[in-house]
């Protein structure tokens, strides 16, 4: 254990002498620690290149159509955090754009994507799309101080209100359950595919 110094005590010459000790000790340490991180960069970088190229022929296998995936091509993709790869995060994106939703951060307790629905999105096929992955998705608790406790598949969706980013949870027998804003009490539907037959009316009157 280091012992403690209380300079009070000590002359001058003392805490000179200190002085000069520490400051060439930490010199040592400080070389040590750059030469630290370096090897700590390479090694990141040697891990990333690794770890593209492993996802990059996994890739090569998935089917083109997403309806023929996987159950662990899915996980694959709806994988999020900061372990994943670059050619996983670009091509889960891809995937997932081309089936209508946005995939952006992720859910720290599943280690999967947050998902969105955006107002510009062209929303009839996004039931069916939904379908492809929607037992894949792993279910989050919310516990907010206005809108409550929710369990669900939280999907978040922009447009509906001018100062928040809205949210649904999907239930676990298929209901949602939407959160317009913090202050607007929740709205209830029967199922995914009546959301977004809301959701639809909803802009088609935006946009009259």
């Amino acid at each position: 254990m280091k012992k403690k110094i209380d300079p009070t005590t000590m002359k001058n010459e003392d805490i000179v002498k200190l002085l000069e000790d520490i400051k060439s000790y930490l010199d040592i340490l400080f070389k040590a620690q750059t030469k630290l991180n370096n090897q700590i960069v390479s090694l990141r970088n040697d891990e990333d290149k690794l770890r593209c190229e492993r996802d990059n022929r996994k890739i090569k296998k998935f089917y083109k159509s997403p309806k023929r995936f996987t159950e662990e091509q899915w996980l694959f993709i709806l994988e999020a955090g900061n372990n994943i790869s670059e050619s996983q995060y670009r091509y889960s994106q891809t995937v997932m754009e081309s089936l209508g939703f946005s995939a952006f951060g992720y859910h720290q307790d599943t280690n999967q994507k947050i998902l969105g629905i955006s107002e510009y999105r062209k929303n009839k096929k996004l039931p069916a799309n939904f379908e492809l992955f929607k037992a894949y998705v792993k279910p989050v608790t919310v516990t907010d101080r206005m809108q409550g406790r929710e369990t669900g598949i939280r999907i978040t969706v922009t447009g509906l209100c001018e100062d928040e980013t809205s949210v649904i949870y999907v239930k676990k027998d298929g209901g949602v359950t939407l959160y317009i804003s913090r202050y607007d009490e929740k709205k209830q539907f029967q199922s995914f595919q009546h959301f977004i037959h809301w959701l639809d009316t909803k802009y088609q009157a935006k946009d009259d």
